[in-house]
């Protein structure tokens, strides 16, 4: 992933990096991130689904988008799953390209790549967590306990969803 002669092309590539630089160590250069390119190309629909169905005609199934992606081994199944997610990128970049040049935004699109690049590693969640939430050392045990369970709830709902944990609920 460091390598900066191979461009790796993701979409809505935040959350990946972060999550693979913390639980894999990867460093990244040469990113380019199709979601941000179709942002700047103009488009109005920026999920993935969206955008290869308008731009390809292509339909993506949704039905492991919410499975528990850190189980090991990966079934069959997902593992189809996640190559048909991504196979359709490089393709997808190379259509949004001419665009961006267009409106003079390529130069913009890979500057997001190279900030994206240069993202944190997410942060490791720790059990305490919950005691960070605003107003929490107000709170009796009981609702402290209550707190904690609604922050464990949420924890493992964003790992099923793969999704950061501010998309499911905020720490407010």
């Amino acid at each position: 992933m460091a390598d900066p002669k191979v461009e790796k092309v993701l979409h809505g590539a935040d959350n990946d990096i972060m999550l693979l630089k913390r639980d894999c160590k990867f460093e990244f250069e040469s990113v380019f991130d199709t979601q941000v390119a179709a942002r700047f190309a103009g488009r109005l629909e920026l999920g993935l689904q969206a955008v290869l169905e308008t731009e390809f005609g292509v339909r993506l199934s949704k039905s492991y988008q919410r499975c528990d992606w850190s189980r090991r081994p990966l079934s069959p199944p997902q593992e189809k799953y996640a190559a048909e997610d991504v196979a359709h990128l490089v393709a997808l970049r190379d259509r949004l390209l001419p665009d961006l040049r267009n409106r003079g935004r390529e130069a913009w699109a890979r500057e997001e790549g190279q900030a994206l690049a240069k993202l944190a590693p997410a942060p490791v969640r720790e059990p305490a967590d919950f005691l960070k939430a605003k107003g929490a050392f107000e709170l009796d045990g009981r609702a402290l306990a209550v707190l904690r369970e609604l922050f464990a709830l949420r924890d493992e709902w964003a790992r099923n969803a793969d999704l950061p944990l501010f998309k499911i609920v905020g720490d407010e």
